[in-house]
């Protein structure tokens, strides 16, 4: 689901992207100091981003997973290339 959320947001399907998220969930973003745990709010965060960074492109080094908790570490944003 991690990858599938990423390949929507990198091909700017915001919704699509939250879709993949669980009910009851936690959107940390430690570099800015954001969490979320709306969809809704969620949502409205990346069409910002994607607003603010149009060719924002996601990548993520390690992804842990344990029961049903998911973790992504070293999130990096990025220009896409051409």
């Amino acid at each position: 689901m991690v990858s599938a959320a990423l390949m929507h947001l990198n091909d700017g399907q915001i919704e699509e992207a939250t879709a993949c998220f669980a009910q009851q969930f936690a959107f940390k973003d430690h570099g800015i100091g954001l969490e979320f745990s709306d969809k809704q709010r969620l949502t409205e965060f990346f069409e910002k981003a994607r607003e603010l960074y149009p060719n924002f492109f996601l990548q993520t080094r390690k992804i842990f997973v344990s029961g049903e908790h998911v973790i992504s570490r070293f999130f990096h944003v990025t220009s896409q290339q051409p």
